[in-house]
């Protein structure tokens, strides 16, 4: 035994270490070091300033200042609001509280993107009294959206970070620590909303507007109304509905102002926020158009080096959301043998307006039956030269495009048959008519023609939104459709029924309601039709063994609907729907088979967007395997949730083929029928064939080199029992319930949040019940245990 008179010097330097680390611990707690964010996935970084704060002007372009913006305005009273979004719909509610603020108040309003400003600002707002003074009133406000394990949008990352100071993670964490005096005096000052958008089948369910909320108030804000909660897994939009009536109360009694009544309203004419011009192409230098591609700041071009190969002119060297890596598509093939689903309708309803060559449509006395192919595809992109880095298990966000045969039905519907589309530049002037249009933002890059913003920059499959018909109703020529798309507006449940049950777009609705076709281009390019979102994979290859390929798994979402008319109930129409980006892919796919038999490159080569290189970009996860490949884990992946331990188990296999010692490796995984669903199953055989090679040829590396094993469940086999993932979990239980408590493993779950995510939280609980012998409540607290350590991780939708 060694005592304290006899440490040796290897026990002074353990010591030392401990000390140094203890005394680190204690000064970061206590505030004195302000934490830095990370790296976000631009690359751009943010540092801490020698006095300990944030610098925002670190990185590309600094960081803009919104308190200059609220000075220079010349209405006094005004709202900002803030948005942090992933997909864009965080942005679409602030601005579409925005738009009813100025037309029932008269308040001026400002939109800011949370990336693109100087958050630190927020200790300089001006003090009541002051504001006062100055015959002033601001009110600011947040949208913040909420993803994965209680993580903040990547444009709202930087904000973040400021205001927990590195904290507020998990259940949590940090979040009640005090500040420094200084900080909540001057915060003491804002009168704010705020609103989260997030999904309650995630643990941390919209955990970034809770603790920003609750950071604000520790800091003497004062928050105007309630919190707004907005549950994407339910109806959002209900939500949002639900929580605006009373903000907007708040809103009227903090700026003394009363509303306008709602038929003034009405008869008022529309302002659109933009005015449109078309201009003959030939009046732009090739040079400064768009022709498709995302970018964050001008046009981007590329040189064809072969047929199939381009080379960017002037490349960033870091990518991201809105200026993503265009990826060759190097490797693509379906994944499913021939499988369709068939949806049944009255015979009285209206067939589709158009025959999809996706869907095969008959008729008959019994009524209208719809077949549709079902089939996923595997994709790969090739990330060699382009500082593109990933780690198994993260997301990868592409950029789709319409097809376009819906840019044409489009087009009929609006009557601009006659314009020719790709030699018409869009030009947009900010009408200054418009309460906001000092400071309106382009939504697209410009100048790019007509076809190019329908193409690549607008979502034509997006369903409209109740908040829509407002303006649609001050454009119609018939005054009985008028008074409808109104009704539309106030009637929640005649809207759901007649209009989102149909998942309607607004071609659907103008070929409805054809009085609207005249509504102006501009209202339709910047007011009705969103930008289009980027959609995120996970990526189902692994980064050990493929660092430069980028797997994605991707099922094509197609369907049929009925939905009522709204002109009239009584009768019905079928509506043919499909998934912008999985539809994307599959054109992506079924290109690339014709580009390999006959080639056509643009005579142009500067004036291209490279043939099948898909806009990317990596978006992390903390959905990863532990960091030892000794530790056990279990995979629950039914469907395309099997996407991500495709690279999961290709990691291990990685790692047992260089002789290292891999846990036991469990992959639950469900889908219709082995003989036509079932994903990689050649590829999962051809493994399972290796790992039984290595034990003929007697390895010589651990007793077990890869203890690996697929339990599979199928829910559409001929003659037998439907069976899901969760009943194969419980013919494992006692293995289970060794793994997670005894040997302190790790349990994935990927795929469908709303049910089987559920299913198998539920299998779990009955693990530790009848295995641990927990009673109910010690069972969930013994699975929420494992999600605060990080054992129980979720990538769910």
């Amino acid at each position: 035994m060694t005592n304290a008179a006899s440490l040796d010097v290897t026990d002074i330097l353990i010591l030392s270490v401990v000390a140094v680390a203890t005394i680190g611990f204690l000064v970061w707690r206590s505030g004195s070091l302000k934490k830095a964010p990370a790296t976000s996935t631009s690359g751009t970084k943010t540092t801490a300033s020698s006095s300990g704060k944030i610098d925002f002007t670190a990185g590309s372009g600094g960081k803009q200042s919104f308190l200059d913006k609220l000075n220079a305005e010349e209405n006094p009273h005004q709202l900002i609001l803030f948005y942090g979004s992933q997909t864009g719909t965080a942005e679409d509610l602030a601005n579409r509280l925005a738009n009813e603020v100025q037309a029932k108040f008269g308040i001026g309003t400002l939109i800011c993107d949370l990336e693109e400003y100087d958050m630190t600002e927020l200790l300089q707002w001006p003090s009541r009294e002051d504001q006062r003074a100055q015959g002033k009133t601001w009110l600011c406000g947040f949208f913040l959206a909420t993803y994965g394990e209680g993580e903040p949008t990547d444009n709202a990352a930087d904000f973040y970070e400021w205001l927990m100071d590195g904290r507020g993670k998990g259940d949590d964490e940090g979040v009640d620590e005090p500040d420094d005096n200084s900080e909540q005096q001057a915060a003491q000052m804002i009168d704010y909303i705020v609103f989260g958008l997030g999904n309650t089948t995630y643990e941390y369910y919209n955990a970034t507007a809770r603790r920003v909320d609750k950071k604000l108030q520790m800091w003497g804000a004062k928050r105007l109304g309630e919190r707004g909660e907005g549950d994407d897994d339910n109806s959002l939009e209900d939500d949002f509905l639900k929580w605006k009536p009373a903000v907007l109360e708040s809103i009227a009694a903090l700026f003394n102002v009363t509303e306008g009544s709602s038929k003034q309203a009405r008869e008022a004419p529309h302002v659109p926020l933009f005015n449109v011009s078309l201009l003959p192409v030939s009046q732009f230098d090739a040079a400064q158009l768009y022709l498709g591609e995302h970018s964050a700041a001008t046009p981007r071009r590329w040189l064809a080096k072969s047929e199939s190969t381009f080379a960017e002119v002037n490349p960033r060297k870091t990518f991201d959301m809105k200026h993503p890596y265009y990826s060759p598509l190097t490797v693509s093939k379906p994944l499913y043998s021939e499988s369709s689903d068939t949806f049944s309708f009255a015979p009285t309803a209206q067939p589709p307006p158009t025959q999809d060559p996706n869907y095969r449509i008959s008729s008959a006395g019994s009524g209208i039956q719809v077949s549709v192919d079902r089939q996923c595809y595997h994709l790969e992109l090739d990330t060699t030269g382009s500082n593109v880095k990933y780690e198994t298990g993260d997301h990868v966000g592409v950029l789709a495009e319409n097809r376009d045969q819906d840019i044409n039905e489009l087009v009929q519907v609006l009557g601009l048959s006659g314009v020719n589309l790709r030699e018409s530049v869009v030009k947009l002037d900010a009408n200054l008519e418009h309460p906001s249009g000092k400071n309106a933002k382009r939504p697209f890059p410009l100048p790019a023609t007509l076809y190019t913003v329908l193409k690549y920059y607008l979502d034509l499959k997006q369903p409209l939104k109740q908040h829509h018909f407002e303006i649609l109703g001050k454009y119609a020529a018939d005054e009985a459709e008028r008074a409808l798309l109104y009704q539309l507006v106030d009637d929640r449940e005649f809207f759901l029924r007649t209009v989102d049950k149909g998942q309607k777009t607004l071609t659907d609705i103008i070929r409805e309601f054809p009085s609207v076709a005249k509504i102006p281009l501009a209202v339709v390019l910047t007011e009705i039709l969103p930008r289009i979102a980027i959609r995120y994979y996970s990526i189902s290859s692994s980064s050990k063994q493929e660092p430069n390929k980028i797997g994605i798994t991707a099922v094509v979402v197609r369907y049929a609907l009925e939905s009522p008319l709204a002109k009239n109930e009584s009768k019905s129409a079928v509506y043919l729907k499909e998934g912008l980006a999985t539809s994307w892919l599959e054109r992506c796919h079924k290109k690339r088979l014709e580009v390999e038999s006959a080639v056509v490159v643009d005579s142009d080569a500067r004036n291209i967007l490279p043939h099948l290189h898909l806009p990317m970009y990596i978006r992390t996860s903390t959905f990863k395997l532990p960091r030892n490949p000794s530790v056990p884990v279990i995979m629950v992946g039914p469907g395309t949730g099997l996407a991500p331990f495709r690279g999961f188990v290709h990691d291990r296999f990685f790692e047992a083929r260089r002789g290292k010692a891999v846990g036991r490796t469990l992959l639950f995984y469900g889908c219709r029928s082995p003989d036509i669903d079932f994903l990689y199953r050649p590829e999962f055989e051809a493994l399972q064939t290796e790992l039984k090679s290595w034990s003929a040829e007697g390895y010589a590396g651990p007793e077990k080199p890869f203890d690996f094993e697929l339990v599979t469940a199928f829910s559409r086999v001929p003659d037998q029992k439907k069976v899901y993932v969760q009943h194969r979990l419980a013919e494992y239980k006692a293995e289970i319930w060794e793994i997670l408590e005894k040997k302190k493993g790790f349990l994935f779950i990927c795929g469908d949040g709303k049910y089987m995510a559920k299913d198998v939280h539920k299998a779990v609980i009955s693990v530790g019940v009848e295995i641990g012998g927990f009673d109910e409540e010690r069972a969930h607290t013994w699975v929420k245990n494992l999600k605060a350590q990080g054992r129980y991780l979720e990538d769910v939708w």
